[in-house]
């Protein structure tokens, strides 16, 4: 029990003006951290808001744009591994300091680095004082995803910091969309390169290979190994690039020419007749499309076992679910959209749930077509603001030397 000295005592008289005064010290100490914190967190979290209204706008007006110079982009080639890349560039305008570094991986999209939407987001983050690197990934342009990448992703990683000037120790961030996502978690756990990401941040991510492909043969998905089964129509759209994908790993050439050619008359016409052309196939084209003409999640993963050789080895390396999340240093940070028909947003649960509360922050959020901002209401925009206002602290977490923001020598 608290002590309650009695009336009349002669240190009731003289402590208790003590400790008023020490509540008062404290009370003031308090303030002061409060007005400190806020004092950092509030143009941080306008910033964030900010942000929000210029990554939705795309390459339209915000005020974002208002308030900041447009960005210097340029193209950069290097050698790294024996190998010459490319990437674009993207810096603060009007000389202003970047604050930290980014490496943004578009989706499979044929454009690739020079898709609009890709160049857009990179200006917005530019805009946000990050120094932004977009590889050229050949593979996405292929209309493909690829393991290769993973290495493609590390090498730049490690070339940006083999070039930094104010140290490497988790110095870089990534930002990937869609299944680019399961590469770039893949280059962040690569040995050379889990000292030096500090976070990924990913849009529409996956987990599990098998999953993915249980729900684009079927629509079929669940948020849990124990949970009821829920559908959805998948979306074209990534049915027939996985497909496409696929083609490269099959042995029969003239399985590898049918199954992409089929792939690319449903790219074009989600309508087209592939009747004719899917009944010349060989084994290997017909065992990727008794996946396909499957409705049953259940015997999903039988007929995924029976895909040939080479293209399940190549799904198993692009996995993260047989992956030991133990080798990932990085924070994540997860936004999924709960109506994203290409990749279910279970996907992102899980990999949450894999990585664990301390390391991956997850937002579901309602309307969000896989990775284009839709309208939303005020539950989806409070989180937003909170996975933006947590790549910007992300971006000022890293220490920087006094007066100096991260330096390439390009």
């Amino acid at each position: 029990m608290p002590t309650r000295w009695p009336r009349g005592s002669p240190f009731r008289g003289q402590l208790e003006p003590r400790l008023a005064k020490r509540w008062l010290w404290l009370a003031a100490l308090l303030l002061l951290a409060m007005v400190s914190f806020y004092a950092l967190a509030l143009p941080r979290a306008v910033e964030a808001l900010l942000l929000i209204g210029d990554v939705a706008a795309g390459s339209g007006p915000s005020r974002l744009k208002e308030r900041t110079p447009a960005p210097v982009h340029e193209t950069i080639s290097y050698q790294i591994s024996g190998k010459s890349r490319r990437a674009d560039v993207y810096h603060p305008g009007a000389g202003e300091e970047a604050r930290a570094i980014i490496v943004v991986v578009p989706g499979v999209v044929r454009l690739g680095k020079d898709d609009s939407r890709i160049v857009a987001f990179a200006e917005s983050m530019a805009r946000a004082k990050f120094l932004v690197f977009v590889p050229d990934l050949q593979s996405l342009r292929d209309l493909s995803i690829r393991s290769e990448d993973v290495a493609e992703l590390s090498d730049l990683v490690s070339y940006i910091a083999s070039k930094e000037a104010v140290g490497t120790e988790r110095c870089i961030g990534i930002v990937a969309f869609s299944y680019a996502g399961g590469p770039a978690i893949l280059a962040a756990m690569e040995p050379k390169t889990r000292d030096l990401v500090r976070f990924v941040f990913t849009i529409g991510a996956y987990y599990d290979i098998e999953a993915v492909g249980t729900y684009l043969a079927s629509g079929y998905f669940r948020e849990g190994p124990n949970q009821e089964w829920q559908s959805r129509t998948p979306n074209p759209y990534a049915t027939w690039v996985f497909v496409h994908s696929s083609a490269a790993w099959l042995e029969d050439p003239e399985d590898r020419r049918l199954l992409k050619a089929i792939a690319e008359m449903k790219l074009a016409d989600p309508k087209a007749d592939i009747a004719e052309t899917a009944s010349q196939l060989g084994p290997e084209g017909r065992a990727v499309f008794r996946l396909l003409l499957s409705k049953d999640p259940e015997k999903a993963p039988l007929l995924i076992s029976e895909l040939p050789p080479r293209l399940l080895a190549e799904l198993r390396r692009l996995d993260l679910r047989s992956k030991d999340m133990a080798d990932l240093k990085a924070k994540l940070i997860l936004i999924h959209g709960r109506d994203d028909d290409l990749i279910p947003y279970s996907e992102s649960m899980a990999l949450a749930a894999a990585a664990g509360d301390k390391k991956a922050e997850l937002f579901v959020i309602r309307s969000l077509a896989h990775v284009e901002l839709t309208s939303g209401g005020i539950g989806d925009l409070w989180k937003l603001w909170r996975a933006s206002y947590l790549l910007l602290f992300e971006r000022d977490a890293r220490p920087r030397p006094a007066g100096r923001g991260p330096t390439i020598q390009l």
